[in-house]
């Protein structure tokens, strides 16, 4: 008898073992990835409600700031959308560097953080190091080159070319693209271009 109790346990089998333990598993991990799903949400709207106020404190507080500096002074700029510190700095001073001026100006806790709308003082002070960068001209050269079609000889490069062909060295993309130059830096000798006009 007891013979046969151990034939049917073997004959379950290993068939349903498995079974019931794949559906245990599942289960188990669907739970989990609810749970942990829950706790994000949770911890999220936690946050937001954490930094809910305090972004709102420190607007009003230096908004009442800036007001208090605005009767004494007369420079203000009201901050755009893409706006940053350094670039007002830039663009007010000729430099980014004062975005540290106006951060005293203003008590601005983090210079990371301003609003769109916020107005801010610009307070009356020397430029620091310049950091706005003036576009440089290309050298005014006369064209000495004046026909449609240019034979390569030997040193020449695209960029000496175009200042011949036209008085502007950066007009060398125009002959790369009309004449389908594969690799604009490699150009042999005797090859004939074509300069468009």
């Amino acid at each position: 008898m007891i013979h046969i109790a151990r034939s049917r346990t073997t004959s379950i089998g290993y068939k349903n073992l498995t079974i019931s333990v794949l559906k245990e598993k599942y289960l188990y991990f669907i739970l989990g990835g609810l749970i942990i799903a829950a706790l994000v949400i949770w911890g999220l709207s936690a946050l937001t409600k954490q930094l809910s106020p305090t972004l709102s404190s420190q607007k009003s507080k230096a908004e009442s700031t800036v007001l208090e500096k605005l009767s004494s002074e007369k420079k203000s700029y009201k901050v755009k959308q893409g706006d940053n510190l350094w670039k007002i700095a830039e663009n007010t001073y000729g430099s980014g560097y004062n975005f540290v001026d106006i951060v005293k100006a203003n008590n601005i806790a983090n210079p990371n953080i301003i609003l769109v709308g916020q107005v801010i003082a610009l307070p009356q002070v020397a430029a620091k190091a310049s950091t706005k960068i003036q576009p440089t001209k290309t050298p005014s050269v006369k064209a000495t080159f004046k026909g449609d079609k240019y034979t390569v000889k030997q040193g020449d490069h695209l960029w000496k070319i175009s200042l011949e062909a036209y008085g502007d060295a950066y007009a060398w993309t125009k002959i790369a693209a009309t004449n389908k130059l594969k690799n604009p830096d490699l150009i042999f000798p005797n090859t004939k271009l074509t300069i468009p006009r």
